[in-house]
């Protein structure tokens, strides 16, 4: 049932392995020909080596198969063409000792960009970029370079006296083809922002101008004076920093890569960097060049990405940082002014108690009165006792910790509706308090439930009419407590019933300084979820509010 599936399988692989060994076979053929006299086999410009070395990296160590196919056909045919006397073994036991280090080369290189080098993002950090330098490019390209020429010494291609130069020829050119070839095609394309470039294509734009004129100068091109005589090949250095300190790594692989292509192609027309009286040398100086440029820029370009990802990290942690110590004194902001209004309500209440206390005409003949005038004061400093405690803690609203006792809902509920009655006895308001069982026993935290009740009748109060009533109905609803609280005050409008108890509401309230509906209903919602329950309103305008408060009759 697989047989069809296995066979596209096994067909897209022979393909990929084809395609391989003829871009292989193409580009080590056409580089060949830019071999000098140092020898007809080793070019100093060899960009095969980048592409076999990403094609195992891309594809796996199955792509070998293709590599040794593509670099035996390319040296076998230069083999042929050079000495077709030669005997057939020989010339297939030289390609195959040169195809045997090619593969073995591209099979190191992409191990080791792999494990050490990070992958595509081999130029982003300075480990990166070293072992991207001394593990994917110089030691692999050592390895093929030893064996390489060993073989075609064995075989008689040239003779031993030439060995070392012909080494050396043969690392310079894997090497740079690595360093260049390699890193244009695994570079990590993703890590480029197109947006912050769109904005510096004229930097862009006169790097470019500049790299080419520095090119055209260094090669001789157009300048024919007594200038050529000046070590002008250094003067790309400071192109090739700019590159890298203002466009990282593209910048580098995109320098790199014009100074090759256009140093490479200069050579061939005649136009040397480095003039030299025998064919091939010139070239071979160039990629030496090349090689130790291509290896300090990535090395450079590692480090400078590592300082330049640590200075924005750092850049976001101040920021963060900043972010949140205005987030901590917006907090503290919020808190010193929901505690301060959290103390206006028991000590409004004390102040109107004591005025009641001292009046003669109303307590000054009924002793009973006075001590029950007294209780409540009592209570009440008691309540801002445990808020001024609170506040003296320094803990934020968000993260104080309930403290939960033993109660009766039912009396909890009658004791905040009697206070609020004594709050403003001229107004003659009726607190009214509705139960459905004369007992609710339960677990809560008694100051967050009456700073709930508390802030909510003293805001009933203030928008109530003269000799108007407030009701507060208490029932039980299975595990939870249901307090519903109605005024006869103006409502609230339909739009602005959804953030009342926001931190938006919140904000808006403190900006407008708009009375009853005012910073309570913030302290109100964080407390009701503080406790675990939720709150809700039903208003419409000028016909009074209704609010729902519903709370775990035990605290979890």
């Amino acid at each position: 049932m697989n047989t069809p599936a296995l066979s596209e399988s096994w067909g897209k692989g022979l393909l990929r392995q084809a395609l391989v060994a003829l871009l292989f076979f193409g580009l080590s053929y056409l580089t060949l020909s830019f071999a000098g006299e140092i020898e007809r086999h080793v070019s100093p410009v060899w960009p095969a080596a980048g592409l076999a070395m990403a094609a195992v990296f891309f594809f796996g160590p199955k792509i070998l198969l293709g590599i040794f196919i593509g670099a035996m056909a390319s040296n076998a045919m230069t083999t042929w063409q050079e000495f077709p006397d030669m005997a057939l073994w020989r010339i297939a036991l030289s390609s195959g000792g040169i195809a045997m280090g090619a593969a073995l080369e591209a099979m190191v290189a992409a191990r080791f960009l792999q494990s050490r080098a990070g992958g595509r993002n081999f130029c982003l950090s300075a480990g990166h970029a070293s072992a991207f330098v001394l593990v994917v490019a110089l030691l692999p390209a050592a390895i093929s370079a030893l064996i390489g020429p060993s073989f075609l010494t064995l075989c008689g291609v040239f003779p031993t006296d030439r060995w070392l130069l012909v080494v050396l020829t043969w690392f310079v050119g894997d090497a740079t083809g690595i360093l260049v070839m390699g890193a244009a095609l695994i570079f990590p394309w993703r890590s480029i922002d197109p947006v912050s470039l769109r904005g510096r294509w004229p930097e862009a734009l006169m790097l470019l101008l500049t790299l080419l004129l520095l090119i055209g100068n260094i090669t001789g091109i157009y300048e024919k004076s007594a200038i050529k005589e000046w070590p002008r090949e250094y003067m790309i250095l400071p192109v090739i920093l700019w590159a890298i300190f203002r466009f990282n790594h593209l910048g580098t692989l995109a320098t790199l890569v014009i100074l090759t292509v256009c140093g490479v192609v200069g050579s061939s027309l005649g136009h040397e960097v480095f003039p030299s009286t025998k064919p091939g040398y010139g070239l071979f100086f160039l990629q030496m060049f090349l090689l130790i440029l291509s290896a300090v820029a990535w090395a450079v370009c590692g480090r400078v990405n590592e300082l330049q990802i640590l200075t924005g990290r750092l850049e976001d942690l101040v920021a963060s940082g900043i972010v949140t110590q205005r987030e901590t004194l917006r907090r503290r902001e919020e808190k010193l002014a929901v505690l301060a209004h959290d103390l206006q309500v028991p000590l409004i209440g004390i102040r109107n108690l004591i005025e009641l206390l001292l009046d003669p005409r109303r307590s000054s003949h009924d002793p009973e009165k006075s001590r029950h005038l007294l209780t409540e004061i009592g209570k009440a400093s008691e309540q801002a006792r445990h808020l001024a405690e609170r506040l003296l803690e320094e803990q934020e609203i968000d993260t104080l910790h309930p403290q939960q006792e033993e109660l009766d809902w039912v009396e909890l509920v009658r004791g905040v509706a009697r206070r609020a009655s004594l709050l403003d006895a001229s107004r003659e308001l009726r607190f009214v308090t509705l139960t459905d069982s004369p007992r609710i026993i339960g677990t809560v935290d008694r100051v967050v439930l009456m700073q709930v009740l508390e802030n909510l009748c003293h805001n009933a109060a203030k928008v109530s009419p003269r000799g108007g009533t407030v009701s507060l109905h208490l029932r039980e609803e299975g595990d939870a407590v249901v307090i519903t609280l109605a005024d006869q005050g103006p409502g609230f409008r339909r739009e602005e019933i959804p953030m009342l108890f926001t931190n938006f509401g919140f904000r808006e309230r403190l900006r407008k300084q708009r009375g009853s509906s005012g910073l309570g209903l913030f302290i109100v919602g964080k407390a009701v979820r503080e406790l675990g329950g939720t709150i809700a309103c039903t208003s419409a305008e000028n016909e009074g509010a209704i609010f729902v408060i519903r709370l775990p009759r035990r605290a979890i």
